[in-house]
């Protein structure tokens, strides 16, 4: 038993290289006791167990729902020396449980130099998981279609020579064009790119640089589309690896931008309307930070102050208030920020500004409460009140002064009442004519 243990192994020795190739049938050798002495991982996975588990274990014991009708076909070749070949049968395995899998399978005998059987080369074929994994197969591409159709991006899959092999729908749909009319041409050659001769010779560049070096390529492009129109997007070719870092693929992608440059312009207008509102406006603007320095200036507060308006960024706001009034100043900025809402603080107590030079003069202050990010900004706006003041203290004098002069006639017109009123007293009555 022991030298057919040994020539068991050195046959099955002799085996090891083909049970590591990638074969697309199982192979397992057993010996005279039905137990594996060998496998090879297609038929150990078809098996539903690993390649170890098998070793050194019986058929039965490895599968027992199928060794009552496999133990007779392996021991008639062992008796018999001959072989059973390309024969179907039916069996339950571990991989899948619950029903009989569909077999092709051929059982060999092994024989040592005098001819004596020694053991059972198995080759076998799970039809059933096949079938399985085919659907399964065809199930995941299948998915993978309804996903990539499903997409708004647009996406192809290049070989690494850049050859197109799939594109989903949006691509196709906003191009007019069916998938037979670009599968199997160079990339750069397809409908997308022929409008433009320097693009198709930087995409075939880009294909070739993705693959010798990893690169990945990306860039706003204007590509062809369904009547000889053009469309924005934001283009990327990457490559696509394997476990051992090969490329196996190209993908393309791009995404449609035109809503988003529209959107960009619109900004740009936007802000543009405002820097002309804010620059040209004759009073003095200026946005000021949470931590009270100025961001932006205009022209008109630059002049108010006396500075330049790009010295003024980063001035803190305090700096611009007197010294006398700067701690009021700054518990009004703090309870402003604490509780922003637009508010004018010249409503809240009188506020002078200083000058460059150190001069003061009458401000009022409005301020409106801007959020950008976390970071909560102050749009202040302030005017020079000099002239305006300088006219509502003439206008108090000049009402002071009539007050003085209504109330001295008021005195004097009461005095003459006064006057008449005694005379008519004190004259004598007059005779009677009768």
């Amino acid at each position: 038993m022991s030298s057919e243990r040994e020539d068991l192994t050195l046959a099955a020795a002799s085996l090891h290289a083909l049970m590591g190739c990638n074969l697309p049938v199982g192979l397992a050798v057993l010996d005279t006791q039905l137990r594996y002495v060998q496998i090879n991982e297609l038929l150990a996975r078809a098996n539903g167990l690993g390649v170890v588990e098998h070793l050194g274990r019986s058929v039965r014991e490895v599968l027992p729902m199928a060794a009552d009708r496999l133990e007779p076909l392996l021991k008639a070749v062992l008796d018999s020396g001959q072989g059973h070949i390309n024969f179907r049968i039916a069996a339950e395995v571990p991989s899948v449980p619950g029903e009989d899998s569909d077999w092709q399978a051929s059982y060999l005998p092994i024989k040592d130099a005098e001819g004596g059987v020694i053991g059972v080369l198995v080759q076998a074929v799970n039809h059933s998981l096949e079938g399985q994994a085919r659907r399964l197969k065809e199930e995941g591409e299948q998915r993978l279609r309804r996903v990539l159709d499903s997409l708004f991006v647009f996406v192809g899959v290049l070989s690494p020579d850049g050859v197109l092999q799939e594109a989903n729908r949006a691509p196709l749909e906003a191009g007019g064009i069916s998938l037979d009319e670009v599968r199997g041409k160079p990339f750069w050659d397809t409908y997308w790119w022929s409008h433009d001769a320097g693009l198709q010779d930087w995409l075939r560049d880009g294909a070739q640089r993705a693959v010798a070096q990893g690169e990945t390529l990306r860039r706003d492009i204007e590509v062809r589309m369904a009547g000889d129109s053009r469309m924005a997007i934001d283009f990327m070719l990457a490559p696509l690896l394997d476990a051992e870092g090969h490329v196996t693929h190209l993908i393309a992608s791009g995404i449609d931008i035109n809503a988003r440059r529209a959107s960009e312009r619109a900004l740009r207008d936007s802000e543009d309307r405002y820097r002309r509102v804010f620059e040209g406006s004759t009073v003095g603007k200026c946005l000021v930070g949470s931590d009270g320095a100025i961001l932006v200036a205009n022209q008109s507060m630059a002049q108010m102050f006396g500075y330049a308006a790009e010295a003024m960024v980063g001035m803190k706001v305090h700096e611009l208030v007197p010294q006398r009034q700067r701690a009021g100043h700054l518990g009004l900025v703090r309870q402003f920020l604490q509780q922003p809402q637009r508010r004018l603080m010249a409503q809240r107590q009188e506020l002078f500004a200083l000058r460059r030079d150190g001069s003061e003069f009458p401000v009022e202050i409005a301020l409106n409460p801007l959020r950008e990010g976390n970071d909560q900004q102050v749009l202040a706006t302030i005017s020079d009140v000099t002239d305006r003041r300088a006219a509502q203290i003439e206008i108090e004098r000049a009402l002071r002064e009539k007050t003085v002069l209504l109330n001295e006639v008021h005195h004097r017109v009461k005095n003459n009442l006064q006057i008449i009123s005694a005379c008519s007293i004190c004259r004598p009555a007059m005779p009677s004519l009768a």
